[in-house]
């Protein structure tokens, strides 16, 4: 059986988490963040990886890579149908 809302428990997360309330970061761009970062860099091979907080933030992090501006025709999939993003 699959149990749902019960973390596993098989590393040192304890220990991680007590290390992250006693620097008192518990928000994005902490230690553990810049950790993760590295090792997907290192996994993947990429030049850069960056962790987002959501797919929102992802997508607007993606359109200023892009240079995308206002008029721009954008089509993006939300919510299982497609749609045009109004860049205003």
């Amino acid at each position: 059986m699959i149990s749902f809302n019960i973390p596993p428990i098989v590393g040192e997360e304890t220990r991680n988490i007590a290390d992250v309330l006693k620097e008192h970061k518990i928000s994005g761009d902490g230690k553990y963040t810049k950790l993760c970062n590295e090792w997907i860099e290192t996994q993947t091979g990429t030049a850069k990886a960056l962790l987002t907080t959501s797919c929102t933030h992802a997508t607007e992090m993606a359109a200023l890579l892009l240079d995308i501006h206002p008029g721009d025709e954008v089509i993006s999939k939300r919510f299982k149908r497609w749609r045009l993003v109004n860049l205003t």
